[in-house]
């Protein structure tokens, strides 16, 4: 993998001088498209409460991702994953964090922004997401930042930035100028995360159901699965951990067992705030798969 190690102090000059509020200035000063009204694919989450001043935009970015394929990793697990030198994870700790949970990456890194979003919109459409590692600008300095790519089209990307519990829409345009903000002009990473085998298969998505009370201690998250043939029965399991549901595949916990009526299935479940879960979904037929 290769691996480009940003300085701490720039990102500790970057969110020493702005504080959420006037990250939330810059997001609402870029030109952007109308949200689309349909919740995103990816969801949006925040860096947690409590965590250090340098910020943990990487475990928050990882966490996103994660919660795309349907399982739940608390930012301070993710964090020790990755046994960073420092408070939070940078460039190099991403890794070995992604490796110690369970899940692989691919790293198209390039120097050549129109060839970075060439590639970056290339793994959006095969329905990956991809941790970029960007600049964020102000008054002329930038700052390294984590952030997810979530969702593109011609004009605008959907940025989850890892500042609330939604995301921003920038236009292509904006995001090559240094203007101020994220900018793409001088990206560092690209990290395109598939789904890992195990949650491949059958895909569970997991969203905050209030994004308001997603950090309390009983967090409620809704499980989410499309493309479910009508008439098919279904069982999802929970397991604490990757390793434990690849070792235990089809024991775990029964969190519901149904006939799908449509191809989309919902259920809110509450998690443990701080400690992981990870949901499999499995169709229940005679070879038992």
């Amino acid at each position: 993998m290769n691996v480009v190690i940003m300085s701490r102090p720039m990102r500790s000059i970057l969110f020493s001088a702005l504080t959420l509020g006037a990250l939330a200035s810059v997001c609402l000063a870029q030109d952007r498209a109308n949200p689309p009204t349909q919740p995103f694919e990816i969801p949006a989450v925040a860096q947690a409460p409590g965590c250090p001043p340098e910020g943990w935009c990487g475990e928050a970015s990882l966490q996103m991702i994660f919660m795309y394929y349907g399982a739940y990793i608390p930012q301070k697990i993710i964090n020790a994953a990755g046994h960073p030198e420092h408070p939070d994870l940078w460039s190099n700790n991403l890794g070995p964090a992604m490796q110690n949970l369970g899940f692989k990456w691919s790293d198209f890194s390039t120097g050549d922004t129109d060839e970075y979003i060439r590639k970056l919109r290339a793994s959006l459409a095969d329905g990956v997401p991809v941790l970029m590692g960007v600049n964020v600008y102000s008054n002329g300095n930038g700052g390294a930042h984590f952030c997810v790519a979530a969702k593109s089209d011609d004009t605008a990307l959907t940025i989850n930035t890892t500042w609330a519990m939604r995301g921003d829409i920038y236009t292509w345009a904006r995001l090559h100028t240094k203007a101020g903000g994220i900018t793409l002009a001088d990206a560092f990473q690209a990290l395109a995360i598939p789904a890992p085998d195990l949650l491949a298969k059958h895909r569970l998505r997991l969203y905050p159901v209030d994004p308001a009370k997603f950090y309390e201690k009983r967090c409620k998250l809704r499980i989410a699965a499309s493309n479910l043939i009508k008439g098919a029965k279904y069982q999802i399991r929970s397991y604490p951990s990757m390793q434990s549901a690849d070792v235990n595949r089809g024991a775990g916990e029964l969190v519901d067992e149904f006939t799908a009526a449509s191809p989309e299935y919902t259920k809110d479940v509450e998690v443990d705030r701080d400690a992981e879960t990870v949901f499999v979904m499995t169709r229940s037929h005679a070879t038992g798969s």
